[in-house]
């Protein structure tokens, strides 16, 4: 139980990104963003890792080590970056729906290769909880649109899909090694800050670019990544791959609420029906544990 709670926590923490990120939209640089606030993320949780976690690669696979490199690129790396091109090409609403299909990507990871169990009620609770993303979220695509872009944007959606959908199945094999979400945590945001900065640097003209940026990002670089992604990992190590993805089809329902509440607008009768349904799935996977 402790596990899906921390999931859900962390679900709501990322679903204040999207409505931080807008009201900044015209600063924010994607690549050189990812690094800042992976910076921000990293400053915040060194100090509590340095006193609470005490030699936790002392006896670390390879393979481990590999997986936390793997899963800090595909995950918060590619992941991220192809899900912020999906929505540019072909819309919030067909990205969301396609890319979430991760969900399933990782549970079929984890059910092969990690022996996780499939019961009747995460196989219905999943099902509740994807289909009530497609309901609160899912709209025709612009008629606008070309068939280029939406080819493209598509392809961009499935490798967020199957990238965060192989970074979450990762995380599982690594905990197994190092027992601690924050260490692991850690050293994932590391790995993506050092990359996306280096980028990111070569993409500006000026340092008030970066100036304009440093806010959000260190918003959601706290919010969502020191404390929503060390929340994310205990979840898993805890609670399981299979379960712990399911509850984050809370994300994208919650962050269009959360951006209707801002901005003062009616909340729409398919969010609540979406996350009716989504948190029905919740519970199913709660009485599973």
């Amino acid at each position: 139980m402790i596990g899906i709670i921390c999931a859900v926590i962390a679900s709501l923490l990322w679903s204040l990104n999207p409505a931080i990120i807008q009201r900044y939209r015209y600063v924010v640089r994607p690549t050189l963003f990812t690094g800042l606030r992976g910076l921000f993320a990293f400053l915040g949780l060194l100090p509590i890792v340095l006193i609470f976690s005490h030699n936790m690669f002392s006896s670390v696979s390879i393979k481990a080590i590999l997986f936390i490199i793997a899963s800090a690129v595909l995950g918060p790396g590619v992941g991220d970056t192809a899900y912020a091109i999906s929505i540019k090409l072909v819309g919030g609403s067909l990205a969301v729906v396609i890319s979430y299909t991760y969900i399933f990507v990782a549970q079929f990871l984890a059910v092969v290769f990690l022996g996780e169990r499939f019961t009747w009620l995460v196989a219905v609770g999943t099902a509740l909880a994807f289909i009530g993303i497609v309901i609160a979220l899912y709209r025709n695509t612009d008629s606008s649109t070309s068939k280029s872009s939406m080819a493209i944007g598509i392809l961009y959606a499935a490798i967020s899909s199957i990238t965060w959908g192989i970074a979450s199945f990762m995380i599982k094999p690594i905990y197994s090694e190092i027992p601690d979400p924050l260490t692991i945590s850690l050293t994932r945001i590391g790995i993506v800050t050092i990359l996306f900065i280096s980028i990111g640097l070569r993409e500006i003209g000026s340092f008030s670019e970066v100036r304009g940026q440093i806010a959000p990002a260190a918003i959601t670089g706290i919010l969502g990544w020191s404390l929503g992604m060390s929340l994310y990992v205990y979840a898993i190590g805890v609670a399981g791959v299979t379960i712990t993805v399911t509850a984050t089809a809370l994300t994208p329902i919650a962050s269009q609420i959360t951006i209707a509440l801002i901005n003062k607008t009616k909340i729409s009768w398919r969010y609540i029906a979406g996350s009716t349904l989504v948190a029905t799935g919740i519970i199913l996977l709660a009485i599973n544990t």
